[in-house]
């Protein structure tokens, strides 16, 4: 039996996986001069904002959605320097 907190849980893993799969699709395509870094900050911060709502439900620890999030800031600086 399927229950109301695993499809929750599931809704929030998959949101996390892809916005952060579209954050390095935009860091390692070919066309990077054309990306802005303001459109890969706007998708972090989205990125960010639901790592800590899944933090707030019991969905991640704290400390892994800072590494993560930090994982994400360092390749976008790398990116763009």
């Amino acid at each position: 039996m399927i229950t109301s907190r695993y499809l929750r849980n599931k809704s929030y893993i998959s949101k996390m996986k892809t916005y952060k799969t579209k954050i390095m699709h935009l860091l390692t395509s070919s066309e990077k001069d054309t990306i802005n870094k303001n459109e890969v900050l706007k998708i972090a911060k989205e990125y960010e904002k639901i790592n800590q709502s899944g933090v707030n439900k019991g969905i991640l620890h704290k400390n892994k959605s800072i590494r993560n999030i930090s994982r994400i800031y360092n390749t976008i600086n790398k990116t763009f320097i």
